[in-house]
């Protein structure tokens, strides 16, 4: 038996076809599960907190369930220089109002419009409990964070869960 090619022409690697009829390396991909937690976060006034942010890899956020008061939602941003900015065209969790304009997602506005990505599972005396209601996949990393609106007079307290997936690419074939 062989154990190598005798003809140093034949390209014996790992190939697919890509979109263009073109055999490429096969790309693989290395995945790790995360879970972050936090109990009682004070949100204050115009105050914000910063979950997650990464833009080197791929982000399957599977689950996110969080309590808050009233003026707390989440921002889920999928372009690094919109953070800065702070454009609603690439913060994926807005509300489109009813009479026009944009919205951060507070519990009430979920409950009241609806959401297609969030849903209000508990709402008693300004208190509220938001699950996920499918998985959303961001191909070039995202930031998750948190954030008050201004209006916002007293403290609101956070809990939130967070699982997601980090999708990590790579050619096993290139050396590092």
């Amino acid at each position: 038996m062989f154990t190598n090619v005798l003809n140093n022409f034949l390209n014996v690697r790992n190939k697919e076809l890509d979109i263009d009829g073109n055999w490429v390396d096969q790309i693989r991909t290395d995945e790790s599960l995360n879970v972050l937690t936090q109990n009682r976060v004070e949100m204050g006034p115009e105050s914000e907190f910063t979950v997650i942010e990464n833009w080197d890899t791929g982000i399957i956020i599977e689950s996110l369930q969080y309590g808050t008061g009233v003026n707390v939602g989440p921002r889920l941003w999928t372009n690094e220089g919109a953070v800065e900015s702070g454009s609603y065209a690439e913060e994926l969790l807005h509300v489109p109002s009813p009479g026009g304009g944009r919205n951060m997602p507070i519990p009430a506005r979920i409950r009241d419009d609806g959401h297609d990505y969030l849903e209000v599972k508990y709402s008693e005396e300004g208190n509220f409990t938001v699950g996920l209601k499918k998985p959303i996949y961001l191909p070039k990393g995202c930031r998750l964070d948190f954030a008050t609106l201004p209006s916002l007079s007293t403290t609101s307290q956070l809990t939130f869960k967070l699982v997601y997936r980090e999708i990590k690419k790579y050619n096993p074939l290139k050396k590092k």
